[in-house]
C-alpha cells in the first residue's frame, strides 16, 4: 500500500460532509482541515490534476496536450468540458479494449452472491465526484443501516 492512501473502512476519518442551507447537496471537505476550509474539488479536473496519465495511447496523448496548453494543475471550472473530453477518449479506447478481449465471450459469467460480511464501504469516483456508500446488513442480507 502506497503511503498516502486511505483505507476505504477508514473514510470518516478524513472525509466529512456539510449540510448547505442553500443546496440539497452535501459539500465534502477534509475533515482535518475541516469545513469551510477543507473544502476540495471534484470530478474530471480534480482527477487529471492527480492522475500521472490516463492509460490508454490516445488518452495519454490528449493528456499531454492538455498540459501543454494548461499547465499541470488546472484550477479554472472553465476547463471542465476539457477535462472531460479526455475521460471520454480513455472511456472509449478502453471499451474498445474490453470488447476485442477474447474473454467477454466467456460462458462461465455468473455469480452467486451471498452476505460475506454484515459491512460494507463502497468508494467509486462518479463523474461528479467522489461517492461512498457504506451500509450494514443482517444475516438475511437486508440492509439495517447506510449512510
Amino acid at each position: 500500500m502506497v503511503a498516502d492512501q486511505v483505507r476505504p473502512d477508514d473514510y470518516a476519518q478524513h472525509i466529512g460532509e456539510a449540510s448547505l442551507s442553500d443546496s440539497y447537496l452535501k459539500a465534502p471537505y477534509y475533515r482535518p482541515i475541516g469545513y469551510p476550509d477543507g473544502i476540495y474539488r471534484v470530478g474530471p479536473l480534480a482527477r487529471l490534476n492527480v492522475a500521472d496519465r490516463c492509460g490508454t495511447p490516445e488518452a495519454d496523448k490528449e493528456l499531454d496536450e492538455y498540459r501543454q496548453r494548461l499547465g499541470r494543475i488546472v484550477q479554472s471550472g472553465f476547463h471542465y468540458h476539457y477535462a472531460r473530453l479526455v475521460e471520454a477518449t480513455y472511456a472509449l479506447e478502453r471499451m474498445k479494449q474490453l470488447l476485442e478481449d477474447p474473454a467477454i465471450l466467456a460462458t462461465k459469467v455468473r455469480a452467486r452472491a451471498g452476505v460475506n460480511s454484515p459491512e460494507g464501504v463502497g468508494i467509486i469516483e462518479a463523474p461528479r465526484g467522489t461517492l461512498i456508500h457504506h451500509y450494514k446488513v443482517n444475516d438475511d442480507g437486508a440492509m439495517v443501516w447506510s449512510t
